[in-house]
């Protein structure tokens, strides 16, 4: 059975450890191992991911300086 979990339940310990400490901005993505089975699912994923974590990296990275 596919139950919640949380943060508490021990599943960021790379963001613990590569993150958190240096103050960096993180987050945790998790996707269905049924939404990426196959090269062509996997590919439609990236497709579909690629734009709005762009996006987001976007918004965290500040204007260069002229």
């Amino acid at each position: 059975m596919n139950e919640p979990y949380s943060a508490q339940d021990d599943v960021t310990h790379t963001l613990r450890l590569q993150a958190t400490p240096y103050g960096l901005p993180n987050a945790m993505l998790e996707i269905r191992n049924d939404l990426i089975a196959t090269p062509a699912a996997e590919s439609a994923m990236a497709a579909t991911l690629a734009p709005v974590l762009a996006s987001a990296l976007a918004a965290l990275t500040p204007e260069p300086v002229m």
